[in-house]
């Protein structure tokens, strides 16, 4: 089936629906906050008949802050905007009539909250999930489930993303997802963003934002698309602050403390974060060896623990100028150490399936590093609406340094002791990362914008590895001159992107090209091979979309995306922590490039949302790990090029509340890969289905309990090599307001059932493996969140600033 068969079906079901033109009828405007200069995204807005209290219909804002009532009967309305923080906005006599079908509201201006403690109630609360065209929005603090959680562990619940045994985040079943904090790529992530996601409290995101099909303003790195973790927000004015505690089975404890203090003129924010974890695993590996003079099985198990230990410190400084100008200045600095003991028991047997000899291995890891980044922006608002433009300059750099060490002793099948084998290595890595970047967005009359921006990165990552081998006649450690190597590999691009939007007469479109010059360099400096990759790529992108009424909208998008070899995946000396199993880079490794379509569909109303999704990715030069058995019977695993890949499927994802205190998200997703490695072996292809599914439900009881549970399954699943076994698991928690609602305890429990593993099976013309992986999962969690917000009043009692300020102080 060719790329033209797939499109003609999704344009043709668009344009079916395109009908008649009529007059049209209905309000519109765009909710912002006008302390932060800024739209509101997701605001809920209300419709009611003026002086009726019944709901005749309701939306959330868009990322733009705007919304739209359509296909309205004439009469008088009034309208409702409410916002968690802010006091809720009411507009009445809102007037339609034949002389005026339809009415622009402008810019609403929402407040900041300034009843009295005994006064303020929560309204508005969004929900866990959102979800809009472009993309699907997860309310991080709407999960109970994430109590004590990391940015790492936020993943895990968020549908058709799912996190393997190395940290890898697979979205749609692809690996190659981007990762971006608040909307920009960070140096800190690209240094280990396992490492990093792990450091980031989930108590610090306001949201997680998935975008499938980004449009060119957007790094076109990941081919799966966009993931990105936003932030939460400096408080309102005065002093906020929000600290809180958590413990969890078997020695895991971390904390975090918020604060920030905002004036007219300027805010400026603090955060500190700790955690502090200790975590078993188990492993085993069935592998048997075949050469053409020889079969041999090795059997091995093993026992694990992990010790984590980081501290992350961030500052921020926002300075509010004249002329509707923001200066921004912010800092993070995180300090990790990581310690990993393992022991591992093999067995080795002939090609009769006898055991011949065994041994014990045991193995030791430590981990040390520290990471800044330090970030100049600058934000320049126009009397215009929608006109501005931004800059923003990054660096950050950091060096980790590990040590390992492996001793091993061999013994016969009566227990006599035949050899022992040692090795240490060392590796110290170097990360820096600098970025300067620019938007800028024109409206071009009512309905139109032009928007246009710059990139300029360079990157730069070294790993200088030793290793020393034990010699038993000499009792000492020699260095190994074949595993030692130095690496360096350098990266720099160059990127301008040109969009231009709108409104057509049935919906919007949006059509974009991005033009990237990279060039790539990777230096092994202790050997002098140098391998350097110069490419120019251009990335078109464009949507189109049909809003059939006020519950129905249509999306057609296309886009063209590419996924950049990462260091670690270049680096041909990485990890020798088994030396039996060892795994390395390709320095020869190309980009993989993806060409992406998918069609939307989206219907809502009062209690019931659901999205279908139909998409289609075609792959070229796909990135996969690569797994084969030397002579020697060691494993290597390593990463090569595949001709390419076709992946079809389609995604569900629901949410209905049947009743105002219960709440129900959904998501299934279903596709077929088929994969084609023919250029490294002529058999190496593979294709099969997959689907997954989570399920979460939240029940909040009275005004002071809400409880919640998340349930999660993978089917099996295929690789270029074999396929992986399936994978479920269900967490629960719990939730009590306490101290009249200034603070909240809640318990979770991660994977209550315990079955959260990872299995998979791997075939190649030398060997045939089975492979268990097994992470300490069932993890209970104590939770203790408690908030304080003092705004500032005026020499005569009042409130500073009159709407803008409050006399709320939150303990």
């Amino acid at each position: 089936m060719n790329k033209v068969s797939i499109l003609l079906p999704a344009f043709c079901l668009l344009l079916s629906f395109s009908g008649m033109a009529q007059t049209k009828t209905g309000l519109s405007g765009k909710v912002i906050d006008p302390s932060q200069r800024q739209p509101v995204s997701f605001a809920a807005v209300s419709l009611f008949l003026q002086g009726d209290s019944i709901l005749l219909d309701g939306m959330v804002t868009d990322e733009e802050g705007k919304f739209a009532f359509e296909s309205m009967e004439y009469g008088v309305y009034t309208i409702k905007v409410e916002f968690l923080g802010f006091d809720p906005l009411e507009m009445t006599n809102i007037e339609l009539d034949k002389d005026v079908p339809f009415l622009e509201l402008g810019a609403l201006q929402l407040q900041t909250g300034v009843a009295l403690l005994s006064e303020a109630t929560v309204v508005a609360e969004r929900e866990l999930q959102q979800f809009g065209l472009d993309k699907k929005v997860f309310n991080v603090q709407k999960n109970l489930g994430l109590a004590g959680a990391n940015a790492l562990e936020a993943m895990e619940n968020i549908p058709s993303v799912t996190v393997d045994i190395d940290g890898n985040i697979s979205l749609r079943g692809s690996a190659n997802v981007r990762v971006l904090i608040d909307g920009k790529p960070s140096g800190l992530v690209g240094f280990d963003r396992r490492a990093i996601l792990t450091q980031i409290p989930a108590s610090t995101i306001d949201r997680i934002e998935v975008m499938t099909t980004p449009s060119a303003k957007y790094d076109p790195e990941g081919t799966a698309g966009i993931i990105n973790i936003i932030t939460k927000p400096g408080g309102r004015k005065g002093i906020n602050l929000q600290g809180q505690l958590n413990a969890g089975t078997r020695n895991k404890y971390n904390g975090s403390v918020q604060l920030s203090y905002r004036t007219d003129l300027f805010q400026l924010s603090t955060q500190y974060s700790g955690d502090y974890r200790e975590r078993y695993s188990r492993n085993i590996q069935d592998r048997t060896n075949f050469f053409a003079d020889t079969t041999y099985s090795l059997y091995r198990k093993g026992n694990g623990k992990e010790i984590d230990e980081n501290q992350t410190v961030r500052l921020g400084l926002e300075f509010y100028l004249p002329g509707q100008q923001t200066l921004t200045a912010n800092g993070t600095f995180r300090w990790q150490g990581e310690k990993e003991v393992e022991d591992f028991y093999f067995e080795f047997s002939d090609d009769k399936a006898l055991l011949t000899n065994y041994s014990y291995r045991d193995a030791l890891g430590v981990e040390r590093g520290n990471t800044g980044e330090l970030e100049l922006g600058y934000r320049k608002l126009f009397d215009t609406e929608d006109q501005n433009l931004t800059l923003s300059l990054r660096y950050s750099g950091g060096g980790q340094t590990r040590r390992d060490t492996l001793s091993e002793d061999y013994y016969d099948l009566t227990d006599l002791f035949l050899a022992e084998s040692g090795q240490l290595s060392a590796s110290d890595q170097q990360n820096q990362f600098l970025q300067l970047q620019g938007d800028y967005v024109q409206p071009i009359g009512e309905d139109h914008r032009l928007e246009a921006g710059f990139r300029g990165s360079w990157q730069e990552m070294g790993n200088d590895f030793q290793v020393q081998n034990f010699d038993p006649l000499s009792n000492v450690y020699l260095p190994n001159s074949t595993l030692t190597n130095d690496f360096l590999y350098d990266e720099k691009i160059a990127a301008a992107y040109g969009i231009v939007g709108g409104k057509w007469a049935l919906g919007d479109y949006e059509v974009g090209l991005r033009a990237e010059q990279t060039y790539t360099t990777s230096n092994l400096l202790s050997t002098g091979d140098v391998f350097e990759n110069d490419y120019f790529s251009l990335f078109p992108s464009g949507s189109i979309s049909w809003k059939k009424n006020d519950h129905q909208a249509f999306q057609l998008s296309l886009s063209r995306r590419i996924n950049r070899p990462q260091s670690r995946a270049l680096n041909p000396f990485s990890e020798y922590t088994d030396t039996l199993n060892i795994r390395m880079g390709n320095p020869f490794l190309l980009p993989e490039y993806i060409y992406a379509t998918e069609l939307n569909y989206q219907f809502s109303s009062e209690k019931f949302t659901f999205q279908p999704a139909l998409y289609y990715r075609y792959t070229q030069d796909v990135i996969q790990r690569y797994r084969y058995v030397q002579e020697n019977g060691v494993q290597i695993s390593t990463w090569t090029n595949l001709n390419n890949a076709y992946t079809t499927g389609i995604e569900f994802v629901a949410t209905y509340r049947p009743v105002s205190w219960w709440n129900v998200n959904g998501n299934f997703n279903v596709y077929r890969t088929e994969l084609d490695g023919s250029n490294i072996d002529a058999d190496l292809t593979n294709a099969g289905y997959l689907f997954s599914g989570s399920l979460f439900s939240t029940w909040t009881i009275g005004k002071n309990w809400t409880i919640q549970s998340n349930g999660f399954y993978r089917s099996r699943g295929v690789t270029v090599q074999g396929n992986y076994s399936p994978m479920y698991s269900m967490d629960v928690a719990i939730r009590r307001s306490v101290l009249r609602g200034k603070g909240s305890l809640t318990l979770r429990v991660s994977d209550i059932f315990d079955t959260r593993r990872f299995e998979f099976e791997a075939t190649d013309p030398t060997f045939e493996s089975y492979n268990y992986w097994k992470r300490e999962s069932r993890i209970a969690f104590l939770n203790f969140t408690y908030s304080l917000r003092q705004e500032k009043r005026d020499r005569d009692g009042g409130r500073e600033g009159g709407d803008q300020g409050g006399g709320m102080m939150d303990f």
